[in-house]
């Protein structure tokens, strides 16, 4: 009897996605050899065994044949994209199921290895194009082959080296589809990388460290005042404590006479030995 997989198991993304394919080819209807055709017919040459390989989850296919896939059997494209990129992370993570690095966005990155990272993790997401094919999009001089994004540079950064800023731009112009009034927060983002890299203090930053130090400053004057003023509550305390408590009965106002004193009642008892009173003291016989 086979090994049943846990519940609590991690399902394998590549996998994910192969099972996905195949689900849509089936509910399709069509043959291998139908979809390779139906894919040339709208202008994408893709073999059978291509298409075949793609739902096997043994490797992870490319996306440009996950995109031909899923249009050729008519399933959402985003989700496709959404399980391709999942699975790619998955297969670019470190070996021992390491944790991947989180992405930061522009605004938060502040060192040269951010910026690469953001970079790389950028180019996954847009379905890992080849490097000859960014060169083209960023052509200035299509007959000479002038690009803005030269393969060889643009590889090399992917490799881990400080991008110049106008080839980020760039890079996240045509690899990221960022929107021109976006580009000011990768430029900015470069600048703070840049200034990391020669070991600068970016304005802003010295900025904050010096209002920083005048905050901490002020709160240390400010201790040393509230020190001063709890002492000095302090001393008075004790000095209270020393001093004698005099009570001094509440004066009357002035023209009020003091009522008449209420005379005593006189109790008379009788007993064997004769009368006695009491209230203003005892009378016995003499």
């Amino acid at each position: 009897m086979g090994r049943t997989r846990s519940a609590l198991a991690q399902p394998n993304p590549v996998e994910t996605l192969a099972q996905w394919l195949e689900s849509l080819r089936r509910r399709s209807g069509m043959s291998w050899d139908q979809m390779a055709q139906t894919a040339v017919e709208r202008g994408r040459m893709v073999s059978r065994s291509t298409l075949h390989r793609a739902a096997l989850g043994k490797t992870l296919p490319k996306w440009k044949n996950v995109q031909t896939f899923t249009r050729v059997c008519g399933g959402d494209e985003r989700e496709a994209k959404r399980l391709w990129t999942r699975a790619d992370r998955y297969k670019a993570a470190p070996a021992g199921g390491a944790s991947r690095v989180v992405v930061l966005r522009p605004q938060f990155i502040t060192e040269p290895w951010q910026l690469v990272h953001a970079m790389k993790d950028m180019w996954r997401e847009n379905g890992n194009p080849p490097l000859r094919e960014l060169e083209e999009r960023a052509y200035i001089d299509v007959k000479n082959k002038v690009s803005l994004l030269p393969k060889s540079t643009v590889g090399a950064v992917l490799q881990g080296r400080m991008p110049a800023k106008g080839l980020l731009l760039n890079f996240v112009r045509h690899c990221g589809n960022v929107p021109e009034d976006q580009l000011q927060e990768w430029e900015d983002a470069w600048e703070r990388a840049n200034a990391c890299r020669k070991g600068e203090l970016r304005p802003s930053a010295a900025d904050a460290q010096q209002a920083l130090a005048r905050v901490e400053e002020e709160l240390k004057r400010t201790r040393e005042q509230l020190e001063q003023a709890t002492a000095e509550l302090a001393r008075t305390a004790r000095a209270r404590r020393r001093e004698p408590i005099v009570v001094v009965p509440p004066r009357r106002p002035a023209g009020q006479v003091s009522p008449p004193a209420r005379p005593k009642k006189t109790v008379l008892t009788a007993s064997p030995r004769g009368i006695s009173s009491s209230g203003c003291g005892t009378a016995r016989p003499a």
